[in-house]
């Protein structure tokens, strides 16, 4: 498959299915299909992220510090702009189904791109003003305050272009074609790569930037991958196609309605997100200092490797379930959702098995102490634990998405993070001194019940009559 072909049109198969689609190969299938571009694109963003690590490891740990939890407090805006992304993607995969909805489509593009960029904006302004007092706020030493700030400032300037690139890639994956985001995600990394390396140590005339060269060169990726994305979407393809003038006109009637399905996800990722910076802030507590803060960052990158395949599959089975409920097929919706999570799970329960199998290497590569690294090693371990259950909750996800049934991930999120993740691991660690084990057990426990949580709404079927 080719950057210049389709994995299948979505305006096709919303008005005909075979029977064999149904049948549990040929859904695995269409998940797949569907899933593994996006996988590979998770995946190189977050070998970004690991890269980044490893070239500022020279630096010492408060730089690494600094990026791990700068990565921390820059999930509060991404997954902010995903969640809302997946409004889009159970908009228009819905829309395409219905068949003879061009202009409806059209229209939710546009306001897709506008909304988006708005809320961006917002946030990047926020964030960028907000970084030294949320880095103060984790109990970061001053090092890590100074590297971290100038990291964030730079990063969060940067958020528009994050915005489009995350709803145009989106708007592609609802009509079924993964690969354009995967193109242009693969021509992003190879600007990105070597420019973060030169910015971050210098040379050739260029002066050392540290942590804020890996900021830099980011945001000159962003801004490639925005212009790409603008062209192809001007063009139209796929089915989906942006008209410049339906995005210079508000229609808060469209606006609502992906807002209604991903600000309840937005939500979740808020207070997920938000909880664990103060739980990141609880680890400032503990008697280990900075170096379980730079094994947490560490362990909270390395996470990646299962939560970004996690949400492909998320996103792969919104747009398969939002298709199905937009062409009437409740049931075969359910299919999709039952064979996305166990297909997802025996993925996760591999990756996450090799995460704990290899932690000890995995924490010397990025950590030079050796106590530190035992250390993040340990983390390591616990955090595969809780990222497959964490991941399990993400599958369920995608088939409420796609439904248009999102409250209830919110829900969800604020019983397990807020009145089990943060309390116990304050706990565990002041109360009964069980330093670092008592942050541990609360990190790997938190997943658990959210799966459970979802996975009861999921099960009771009541997402199949929602109307969006």
């Amino acid at each position: 498959m080719t950057c210049g072909t389709s994995s299948g049109s979505s305006t096709s198969s919303g008005s005909s299915t075979s029977s064999g689609s149904s049948t549990s190969s040929g859904l695995y299938r269409k998940i797949w299909v569907l899933a593994l571009p996006t996988v590979a694109y998770s995946l190189i963003e977050m070998s970004l992220g690991l890269t980044d690590l490893f070239m500022v490891r020279s630096y010492g740990e408060a730089a690494t510090a600094a990026l791990g939890l700068g990565r921390q407090v820059t999930f509060l805006l991404d997954s902010t702009i995903y969640a809302l992304s997946i409004g889009v993607v159970a908009l228009i995969s819905q829309g395409l189904a219905k068949g003879g909805a061009t202009r409806k489509v059209e229209k939710i593009v546009a306001q897709s791109i506008l909304s988006i960029a708005l809320v961006s904006i917002f946030l990047g302004g926020l964030g960028a003003v907000a970084s030294r007092p949320i880095l103060s706020a984790l109990q970061a030493s001053a090092d890590t305050v100074d590297y971290g700030a100038s990291y964030l400032q730079i990063y969060f300037i940067s958020a528009l272009f994050f915005g489009v690139n995350s709803v145009a890639a989106a708007i592609f994956r609802a009509a079924k074609d993964p690969w354009i985001p995967l193109c242009v995600v693969v021509a992003m990394s190879v600007i990105n790569i070597p420019l973060n390396y030169w910015l971050i140590h210098g040379g050739l005339g260029m002066p050392a930037f540290d942590v804020r060269g890996a900021a830099l060169g980011t945001f000159v990726a962003r801004v490639l991958g925005c212009v790409i994305f603008l062209v192809l979407l001007l063009r139209g393809r796929d089915g989906v196609k942006l008209v410049v003038s339906d995005a210079l006109r508000v229609d808060i009637g469209i606006i609502r309605r992906i807002f209604r399905v991903g600000l309840p996800i937005a939500y979740a990722g808020a207070l997920r997100n938000s909880a664990r910076l103060v739980f990141l802030s609880v680890a400032g507590f503990s008697a280990l200092g900075v170096s379980i803060h730079a094994a947490i960052g560490l362990g909270l990158q390395v996470r990646l490797l299962s939560v970004l395949p996690a949400l492909a599959f998320q996103v792969a089975t919104a747009t398969l379930v939002g298709d199905a409920i937009g062409r009437g097929q409740p049931d075969e919706a359910e299919r999709i959702g039952q064979r996305s999570i166990v297909l997802l799970g025996g993925i996760m329960f591999v990756m996450c098995g090799l995460i704990a199998v290899f932690a000890d290497p995995l924490a010397r590569v990025f950590i030079v102490d050796k106590e530190a690294a035992a250390l993040g090693a340990q983390v390591l371990r616990w955090f595969a634990l809780g990222q497959f259950f964490s991941s399990m909750t993400i599958a369920v996800q995608g088939t409420l998405a796609g439904a248009g049934d999102t409250k209830p991930v919110a829900w969800a999120m604020f019983v397990s993070q807020w009145l089990v993740l943060v309390p116990a691991a304050y706990i565990l660690l002041t109360l009964f001194h069980l330093d670092p084990l008592g942050l541990l057990l609360s990190w790997a426990f938190a997943p658990l019940l959210a799966f459970l949580m979802l996975y009861l709404r999921f099960f009771g079927g009541k997402w199949k009559s929602i109307q969006v």
